[in-house]
């Protein structure tokens, strides 16, 4: 068990969801995620079995971030976590289920022909940018920063693009001195975002490619 988990771990309330009635919106290799039709801005992750420990390490991460009052407004706002059917779980908030904001997952879109018409490579450039600063600026860790990993959210009525971070973030050392340290945070988040770019031009064929 990690530091983190230790200090920031906590109680986790036994969540009454069938989650056989819920719609499954998609799964990683670690989680499955649910919508409820009743509550659409919200977003369940279900860990999958043997995969406990790694939801443990970033509910730890989420509290930590929670209890220093870093703003959520890259990564998706964290409302706590829970067991269900012997599975550990948290729930954030489903950014796409905001109407005035078309939401495109970047991997799916970097894989589009027509991408360079529908994304100029200058806006994704400054949004990506904008992102790194907010990393930079609160110390907040990605752990795996790779294209399947970002929402590209575009305001419909401004057109104005915006990446969210929605997986993959916290530290996955014992003793995380990138979190307690800003100098080698800063590393961890310089590594990541340079991870990023080559991930970016990987899918896009080349097609897009960044400034780290």
């Amino acid at each position: 068990m990690s530091i983190m988990s230790l200090l920031y771990g906590r109680r986790y309330p036994p969540l009454n969801l069938d989650f056989a009635s819920l719609r499954e919106i998609g799964a990683g290799s670690n989680r499955r995620c649910f919508v409820d039709p009743r509550q659409p801005d919200l977003l369940y992750k279900l860990s999958k079995p043997g995969c406990n420990a790694i939801t443990k390490n970033e509910i730890a991460y989420f509290n930590f971030l929670k209890k220093h009052q870093i703003p959520f407004t890259h990564i998706p706002e964290f409302y706590g976590g829970f067991y269900c059917q012997h599975e550990l779980g948290l729930v954030q908030s489903y950014i796409a289920s905001d109407s005035s904001k078309e939401v495109l997952g970047l991997d799916q879109l970097l894989l589009r022909p027509d991408l360079l018409q529908i994304l100029p490579p200058t806006e994704l450039q400054q949004a990506y940018e904008e992102l790194k600063h907010y990393l930079l600026t609160y110390n907040v860790l990605p752990a795996d920063m790779f294209c399947h990993n970002v929402l590209l959210v575009k305001e419909k009525v401004s057109g104005k693009i915006k990446l969210y971070l929605i997986d993959g973030l916290g530290p996955h050392l014992l003793i995380p001195i990138n979190v307690l340290l800003r100098k080698f945070g800063r590393r961890t988040i310089l590594k990541q975002c340079h991870k990023f770019c080559l991930s970016v031009a990987a899918t896009s064929g080349g097609r897009m490619q960044l400034e780290p």
